[in-house]
């Protein structure tokens, strides 16, 4: 993920795939081990 700092997915809330792309974010999901359904990934709620 992120060498220089260390990161990894687990230190993310929230992951943000542009999603004009459908194949793009499928490989992306497949890459990061995501699974299609983690409410990680592009939340439809709005937090304010």
């Amino acid at each position: 993920m992120n060498l220089k700092c260390k990161l990894t997915l687990d230190d993310f809330d929230i992951i943000e795939l542009n999603e004009a792309f459908a194949s793009q974010s499928l490989a992306v999901l497949r890459e990061l081990g995501l699974k299609e359904g983690d409410p990680r990934v592009n939340p439809t709620v709005s937090i304010l």
